[in-house]
């Protein structure tokens, strides 16, 4: 038996399909995080496929916030990003992942400044 496994108008949906997704990832979605306790606060964390980015901008309150502003960009699909913040535990941060999956290492300048790692079980 010899059957043909695709088609030409299968293969331009298919096409047609992957373009929609590439589109759909293109376009910058935003998203808002609440947190509570005694560290609370509000983050926008904007995600801009287009240009490789992801923003992330918020106010902290607590003892380790006093209101510190935060801006976070990094590239989508790179090995590190990096962090800014302000207030009383104001720092630099620059993340860098792991080829261990779930394993971070984390290299902080400021008051609390300091390297560690951090592994994700999931």
């Amino acid at each position: 038996m010899n059957r043909k496994l695709w088609s030409l108008p299968t293969l331009g949906t298919s096409v047609a399909l992957v373009g929609a997704m590439a589109l759909m990832t293109a376009t910058a979605t935003a998203e808002t995080v609440t947190r509570t306790g005694p560290n609370g606060g509000s983050s926008t964390v904007s995600r801009q496929a287009a240009d490789g980015q992801i923003t992330s901008e918020g106010n902290r309150t607590g003892p380790n916030g006093g209101s510190a502003a935060f801006t976070r960009e990094r590239e989508i699909g790179s090995a590190s990003s990096s962090s800014t913040r302000t207030g009383p535990n104001g720092q630099n941060a620059t993340v860098n992942r792991s080829a261990i999956p779930g394993q971070r290492t984390y290299s902080r300048t400021g008051p609390n400044g300091g390297t560690f790692t951090r592994v994700r079980n999931r």
